[in-house]
C-alpha cells in the first residue's frame, strides 16, 4: 500500500518501466536511445510498459532542463530549403539523444 501511494506521487522511471516489461533498465535505456534492437515481442513488452506506467522521456530525468546537452548550429538562412532541412534533420537527431538545439541564421553575412 505504501509502495502505491509512492509510486502515485513520482513520476514514472526507467526502472518502472523495465520492471514492468521483465528487461534490465540498460536494455530500456539503450532501446529508447536507438542503441539497441530489440525482438519483436521483446519491444511490444517494452512498449507496452511505457504506456501503462506512463513513461515519457523527461520523466525519468532527474536533471533540469537547464542541464541539458545544447548543440548550436549556424546557418547561412533557414528559410532556404537546404540548409531549412540539415536544420530540421539536427534537431530530429538531437532530441532522439535527449539534446537541445540552438539554431542561429548568418543572413548571408558570412
Amino acid at each position: 500500500m505504501a509502495n502505491e501511494a509512492l509510486r502515485s506521487t513520482r513520476r514514472p522511471s526507467l526502472h518502472d518501466v523495465a520492471e514492468r516489461a521483465g528487461v534490465a533498465v540498460s536494455t530500456v535505456s539503450r532501446f529508447l536511445n536507438g542503441q539497441l534492437e530489440l525482438r519483436p515481442e521483446t519491444e511490444s513488452r517494452v512498449m507496452q510498459a511505457i504506456e501503462e506506467v506512463g513513461y515519457s522521456r523527461t520523466s525519468g530525468s532527474s536533471r533540469s532542463s537547464s542541464s541539458k546537452g545544447v548543440i548550436g548550429l549556424v546557418v547561412p538562412r533557414i528559410g532556404n530549403a537546404y540548409f531549412g532541412g540539415i536544420a530540421e534533420n539536427v534537431v530530429r537527431s538531437a532530441d532522439s539523444f535527449g539534446l537541445a538545439v540552438l539554431i542561429a541564421s548568418t543572413f548571408n553575412q558570412v
